[in-house]
């Protein structure tokens, strides 16, 4: 599931906001503009995924002076709700660094108040234009949550 959080209005193709946004070239502080809109945050998670199947990560944002210049104030461009799974690690998946995301893992992305509350923090505090909930497959929390409901009478 992925939900824009944006109050600004997007105009113009899906497409067109997805190829708009560069590739982050530089691990600086100020390498990259931060996305302000659901489209381009979305689109820039994409270019590090495809970076991290490539293999080609460019550990963006990991520098002494990033983390300098998040230490008085962050601004994540994402919100991401992950699993808990040791294989799905949302800032190597999406090749992102220090100040870039939010993230919150439980156990097969379960929601309940408190995750509710972290999860809205991004949008509400910081203006976090997007929020994604990242699932996986093999999900053993899935797995046993499933067995569990098979198994009681």
């Amino acid at each position: 599931m992925i939900t824009g959080c944006s109050s600004k209005t997007d105009s113009g193709s899906a497409e067109q906001k997805t190829t708009s946004v560069g590739a982050v070239s530089s691990p600086s502080a100020a390498a990259a503009a931060r996305p302000d809109s659901p489209w381009s945050a979305f689109a820039r998670l994409m270019e590090g995924n495809k970076r991290w199947v490539d293999g080609s990560l460019q550990h963006p944002h990991r520098d002494p002076g990033r983390r300098q210049f998040v230490a008085e104030e962050q601004k994540p461009y994402g919100v991401i709700l992950s699993c808990i799974d040791s294989r799905v690690p949302p800032e190597l998946l999406f090749d992102t660094g220090i100040g870039d995301l939010f993230v919150m893992r439980t156990g097969g992305q379960v929601v309940a108040p408190i995750v509710t509350g972290s999860v809205e923090y991004g949008p509400m505090t910081s203006g976090t234009p997007l929020i994604v909930v990242l699932g996986h497959t093999r999900c053993g929390a899935v797995k046993a949550a499933y067995k569990a409901t098979r198994s009681t009478p």
